[in-house]
């Protein structure tokens, strides 16, 4: 079984679970993806094999998003070198979203960073803002926006990474 709705695949069962396959992929060039599924009676032998080949071997996973309900996960990522960057250091930067989503960075720099609301640069650092703990290679942070408006933010240890995010 293989069903498409624009935003999640749902290519099989495994033990009863609904196996998806969402928001797998960021900004490529000539990406091919294919998805093989092969069932047998006994339900411990699903097996599935998702397969992303890339023809330029250069491709970096930056942002995707995943639908939940009516409600959306964007994904952010701190990107490698994001210390020594000004707005490059998250990605996608700026990001447009609705009432009700979450955003999700996540660290992909071998640095330690967080992510905390407001603008240094201009002294606008909300008391009541979101603000992440530190953030190691891999981990990550979210934030539900139930607010239009813009916000802006930074890395807590690096003033120089800035990022916004536009909900309407």
């Amino acid at each position: 079984m293989v069903i498409y709705n624009g935003n999640c695949i749902l290519i099989g069962r495994a033990g009863g679970a609904l196996v998806l396959a969402a928001g797998l992929v960021g900004i490529f060039s000539s990406v091919q993806v294919s998805v093989q599924v092969s069932t047998t009676d006994d339900a411990n032998s699903n097996e599935i094999i998702a397969n992303m080949e890339n023809d330029t071997n250069n491709a970096t996973t930056t942002s995707s998003n995943l639908s939940m309900g009516g409600e959306k996960i964007l994904y952010i990522s701190v990107v490698p070198g994001s210390s020594n960057l000004t707005d490059t250091a998250f990605q996608p930067n700026p990001v447009n979203i609705k009432v009700g989503d979450t955003v999700r960075w996540t660290n992909d720099d071998n640095v330690v960073h967080t992510v905390v609301e407001g603008n240094p640069a201009t002294g606008d650092i909300p008391e009541e803002g979101f603000e992440s703990d530190l953030m190691n290679t891999g981990q990550t942070f979210e934030h539900t926006f139930n607010q239009t408006g813009t916000f802006d933010y930074y890395c807590d240890l690096h003033h120089n990474m800035v990022g916004q995010v536009i909900v309407s």
